[in-house]
């Protein structure tokens, strides 16, 4: 049962969003109704206002699921694999009740769904494990699911396969009054980081960070390794859910007919995702194509350029931060107590600058006055050995390199945007392939 609210508390929450929205930055969306930016996401302002309610009150249970994505980026797969994983003691397969019922609302959204409707409903009832699900970034989770030891999947997928199904999502949907702008205006929108939920390279890499500091509590799957090997995920989330497949239902196909069972085509042919719908979209909608490299069809090579351009230049670097914040604090501990380090009040990238990028930024000044930064000067630079000058190379300052397994690397195959070669996120293209 939903508890009931006052009409006062519901009206200052209503009264509290509408300030809120005032004093946030705002865009176009795609259908010419307006995007906030709260807490560095774009988002619709009923989607502001649930969110806000989603952090508030939603309290996790050590047992909870929660599958997380950027939208159209394999979200219903993942839900109809988690339930069906999750469940498979419960339900055999021939009595799923994906049968019957489409994924969202099997799994709903927190934040799309659930407080959308109410500001606290009443979860308490929900089956244990709670499957649930939500297109709010790593950041902006409620304290309850970061501090708890729940579970999160997350799903990425290529950026431009993911805007191309998007785009076509709401195109083939919208209605009467929508106005849709042409896949080229959204397409420049994405570039600038504005769309639902975005931008992409945030979102993405929000999981895929806390994925790598915390895996045992954070799964970051790839649509496409998913489609290329969908058995070796489907056996990654069990051992993630804590409820591995035994050498009995190994033995007996369980893997196999789970993947089969969840495949596209199946969904996609089950008179349930025939008819229907889902918050005004035709169930039929969420079963488009499912396909790897349909952007070929839609945008132009240069646009896929601009695109691998971007995503390189947001995500370079990324993976020293991590370095530059140990070897800040490691050399300045007698310096600065823990409590009073200047990390608390300044990002790493600040404190620690690049030299080809940070200290050489004004053309005019070819040579910065460095003299003033404080001993032991902590510089950083993604220069190759071979490139670094001579006066690095023969003196006897210290360099720190740190690199991470080619083979990993390239086993990946991401086809999606980035794999690490090195742990400064270096980009491996795969989009023209």
């Amino acid at each position: 049962m939903e508890k009931i609210e006052t009409s006062a508390a519901v009206e200052e929450l209503s009264n509290e969003i509408q300030e809120l929205l005032l004093n946030l930055p705002t865009e176009k969306n795609w259908d010419g109704t307006s995007l906030y930016q709260y807490q560095g996401c774009w988002n619709r302002s009923q989607y502001v206002s649930s969110t806000i309610s989603f952090q508030r009150h939603f309290q996790a249970k050590e047992s909870d699921i929660i599958l997380t994505s950027i939208p159209k980026s394999g979200t219903t797969w993942l839900k109809a694999l988690a339930f069906t994983i999750a469940n498979r003691s419960r339900y055999p397969i021939e009595n799923s009740p994906l049968i019957t019922t489409p994924p969202h609302l099997l799994v709903p959204f927190l934040e799309v769904d659930l407080y959308t409707k109410i500001q606290s409903p009443n979860l308490e009832d929900f089956p244990n494990p709670r499957i649930l699900a939500t297109h709010v970034p790593y950041a902006s989770l409620p304290n309850s699911i970061l501090n708890s030891d729940c579970r999160i999947v997350y799903v990425a997928r290529n950026p431009l396969d993911q805007f191309i199904s998007h785009w076509n999502f709401l195109s083939g949907s919208q209605q009467q009054n929508m106005n849709l702008v042409s896949v080229e205006e959204a397409f420049e929108m994405i570039c600038n980081g504005v769309q639902t939920y975005g931008p992409v390279w945030e979102h993405i890499l929000g999981y895929w960070k806390a994925s790598q500091e915390q895996p045992h509590k954070v799964l970051f799957l790839k649509y496409e390794d998913m489609k290329e090997d969908i058995q070796f995920n489907v056996k990654s989330l069990a051992n993630f859910f804590g409820c591995p497949f035994t050498e009995d239902e190994e033995a007996q196909g369980v893997i196999e007919e789970i993947s089969k069972f969840c495949s596209f085509d199946n969904m996609k042919n089950l008179e349930v995702n025939k008819h229907g719908t889902y918050r005004s979209f035709k169930n039929e909608a969420f079963f488009r194509k499912g396909t790897m490299g349909d952007w070929r069809n839609y945008l132009k090579p240069s646009m896929a350029e601009r695109m691998e351009k971007i995503l390189e230049e947001k995500f370079s670097g990324s993976g020293t931060t991590w370095l530059k914040a140990l070897t800040f604090t490691t050399v300045n501990r007698c310096r600065w107590a823990l409590q009073n380090s200047p990390l608390l009040t300044t990002p790493p990238h600040e404190l620690i600058p690049f030299l080809e990028l940070e200290l050489d930024l004004d053309l005019k000044n070819h040579s910065p006055n460095l003299e003033d930064l404080p001993t032991p000067r902590i510089l950083a630079t993604h220069t190759p050995c071979s490139s670094l000058i001579t006066l690095i190379l023969s003196s006897n300052c210290r360099i720190v390199y740190i690199c991470r397994n080619p083979l990993d690397q390239f086993a990946s195959r991401w086809k999606l945007f980035v794999d690490f070669a090195t742990q400064r996120f270096h980009m491996i293209k795969l989009l023209t392939t």
